[in-house]
């Protein structure tokens, strides 16, 4: 009874609830939530990058004078040391043709992946964007884009990208950078980033290779994480391990007489680059079958729709290949293999073996 009899004092003494008493009571309870919002809409207005300022009255230029990007410099900071060493045989290979080899098949979707799923579809009237996404069975999500300038050469885009020293001026969050090494031969390059966060996150360290490829007007750009036992490892900023970003950057209609002209003549000292060449100028124009497979069976008349196809697509290949191959072979050179030989591979197995054979005699080939 005690305990009903103060139940009902309270109530006697309760004042009756006003919508100005609601207003307030809703109020205090809402505030942390809005300091929240306001605090991190500031906190992301002052990280926001500055190529985001870029819009109809603010364009980013970019020009075809000769080499513009190159005039832009920083000042070193006192600690650093601009002194670049040159990559050794072991490191020059950081960055090799089988990690081209995989870039081509991502640029062209046929790496076997997940189907890309899009993201975004955004155009204006001085470029296009395009973005899609996709989850494999192992490892984090990957993402795949497409940006198309109508103002600029691939040369243009490619220093746009590469040069670090200009892309700290547009990149809030490269706090630091440096060439490590690098090869002279290739142009391979071990390069030390640091990237900055928001305050509520570490900064992000990244010991990286990258090596650009040019084939034609087309440049195949590739950067990744890789080991470096000269840094030592931090608890600040973290390290990035599992680090890939690469891409192609071609005119928007690819030129078959730019790609043949990539090629080299073949002489005695560059056959291994002029092979290389070749393998990825067939790879870029889908004519490298030949070269990857063995001939198949010839065709009889119990061949099926696909035997055909695929006997079709691989002779068309070959005869390709041939052509190609001869093309950047001296005239000269070119009739020491004899006509019979008829397919890609073992014409190019029969200059290199001619090759080696005149080299060992010091004979003058060209």
């Amino acid at each position: 009874m005690a305990l009903i009899e103060s139940f009902e004092r309270i109530l006697e003494l309760e004042r009756p609830i006003t919508i100005l008493g609601v207003c307030t009571n809703l109020f205090l309870l809402l505030s942390p939530i809005w300091v929240a919002f306001i605090l991190g809409l500031m906190v992301g207005w002052a990280w926001k990058p500055k190529w985001v300022s870029f819009g109809k009255e603010n364009h980013l230029v970019l020009t075809s004078n000769n080499s513009p990007l190159k005039e832009v410099s920083m000042s070193p900071s006192e600690d650093d040391e601009f002194s670049v060493l040159e990559l050794d045989e072991g490191d020059s290979n950081l960055v090799n043709v089988e990690d081209l080899e995989h870039l081509f098949q991502l640029v062209e979707m046929k790496d076997g992946g997940p189907t890309w799923i899009p993201m975004m579809d955004r155009s204006n009237p001085t470029m296009s964007y395009k973005a899609w996404r996709r989850d494999p069975k192992t490892g984090p999500p990957q993402y795949r884009s497409s940006t198309v300038f109508e103002n600029a050469t691939p040369e243009i885009v490619r220093d746009f990208f590469w040069d670090d020293e200009f892309r700290s001026k547009w990149d809030d969050m490269l706090a630091y950078y440096k060439t490590l090494k690098e090869c002279p031969t290739t142009g391979t390059m071990l390069v030390h980033w640091i990237r900055k966060f928001p305050f509520f996150c570490k900064d992000r360290e990244y010991i990286i290779g990258r090596r650009i490829w040019e084939i034609g007007r087309s440049y195949y750009c590739i950067t990744k994480g890789v080991t470096c036992s000269s840094i030592p490892r931090r608890d600040k900023p973290r390290r990035v391990d599992l680090y890939y970003s690469s891409w192609c950057i071609r005119a928007a209609v690819a030129s078959v007489s730019a790609n043949l002209n990539s090629v080299p003549v073949l002489n005695g000292n560059n056959f291994k680059d002029w092979k290389e060449n070749i393998f990825i100028v067939l790879g870029c124009m889908d004519l490298d079958l030949a070269l990857r497979m063995d001939r198949p069976a010839s065709l009889t008349d119990n061949s099926t729709s696909e035997q055909r196809r695929i006997y079709e697509k691989w002779d068309r290949s070959n005869r390709m290949s041939l052509m190609i191959i001869k093309r950047g072979i001296p005239e000269a050179f070119r009739g020491a293999v004899s006509e019979e030989v008829t397919d890609a591979t073992t014409f190019l197995a029969e200059i290199e073996k001619r090759l080696q054979k005149a080299i060992r005699r010091k004979q003058v080939l060209f």
